[in-house]
Parts: C-alpha cells; structure tokens; sequence
C-alpha cells in the first residue's frame, strides 16, 4: 500500500485533501486511481487509511477509513555522522531512515573535506530525502535531522548514552557490546568523516 507524507493530519479529522508535491506524487508518479486505498502519516506516528474519492485539479479528496497512532520505540537511537562527501550522505540519510532512526547529527571534524556552507545548503534537500525514504519504507516517524555539531557539543549532553564509536584501529567489534546493547534504551553510534577522526578527537 502506497503511503504519502501529510504533516498537518489531526486525530480530527474525517477528511483529508492531498495537495502539491504529494498530490503530483500520488498521480503522475503512484498512478493513484479512484477507489483505492493508500496510508498518510504525518511523520509523529499518526496513521490514516484512506479511500480516494476524487480527484480536483490541484489537490485529491479522500474519505477516511482508518485512523491510528503507532507507538514509539522502547528506545532512541542517534547517528552522529562526520561530515562527509554529499552524495555518500545523501545514501546514509536514505538508508538510516529506512531502518528507524531517530536523530541524525552531522558532526563538525577536524579531517571533512567538505564546505561547511556547501553542506548546510543542502540541507532541503536532506530533509526531502528523509520524507521519501519514510514513505518507502512505511516508517510512520520522521528523524530528526540536526544543524552540524561538534563532537564537544554532542558529548556535554548530561543524559545516560551508550555510546559506540566507529574507529578504524579499534579492537572491539558489535559483538563485544551485544549484551549492553541490548540493555540500554538510548544508543548513539558515532563515525567520522572520510579521514576517520584526529587524534585529538579520539
């Protein structure tokens, strides 16, 4: 079943419009056809199912069939990414989505290659990324996808992590964690750019 972001959707409502970029989606791109029925999440965990009932010039009229929120996962799982080549973090953004991420956290490090204003331009189009791989993927949450930070910033945080550090020398792998992993409820793993971290960062 065919899903589309709709992020002003209310537990309220008996009906919902789909208009610009998501109604071009549904269909020129979807091929969407009177009858049938597709999901809308707002990307906070409310779920319509709705049957479409006409379509307008610039916008589709649904009938809602179906309304739900789905829980929150028992735990909260961040990526703090090193700022690397766009492209390459396009396909992380893609992919973490895809696997329920929470928060993205591009990290500021001494060794990216990359134009920090460069980067933050593209930040639009990071976010439409997230969108569609949701959809693809039937994730009813959006991550959130944070200014860059540095790794200062991200480690002053007071709370209880368990942090895991991708580090090309280090003598631990996932599975030495396997147990701790699986008693912690927030997780954040951490990777550097495309020259790995300092020596001062780590």
């Amino acid at each position: 079943m065919f899903q589309f972001y709709v992020p002003e959707l209310s537990p309220d409502q008996q009906q919902v419009f789909i208009t610009e970029e998501e109604f071009h989606h549904l269909k020129n791109v979807r091929r969407v056809k009177i009858g049938e029925v597709v999901k809308l999440f707002n990307g906070k965990g409310l779920v319509f199912k709705v049957k479409i009932k006409k379509f307008y010039k610039d916008k589709v009229e649904t009938e809602v069939l179906e309304k739900y929120n789905v829980p929150q996962k028992t735990y909260e799982l961040v990526l703090c990414q090193g700022i690397i080549k766009i492209d390459k973090f396009e396909r992380i953004v893609e992919k973490v989505t895809e696997i329920g991420i929470d928060k993205i956290i591009p990290l500021k490090l001494d060794y990216c290659v990359v134009n920090y204003d460069v980067f933050l331009k593209k930040y639009q189009r990071f976010e439409k990324i997230i969108i569609e791989s949701a959809k693809q993927a039937n994730i009813a949450y959006l991550p959130k996808l944070v200014i860059p930070q540095k790794l200062d910033e991200v480690f002053n945080n007071k709370e209880k992590w368990l942090t895991i550090v991708c580090y090309k020398n280090s003598k631990f792998t996932l599975d030495n964690l396997y147990t701790e992993i699986k008693q912690q409820n927030k997780i954040r793993v951490v990777i550097g750019s495309e020259g790995d971290f300092s020596n001062k960062e780590i």
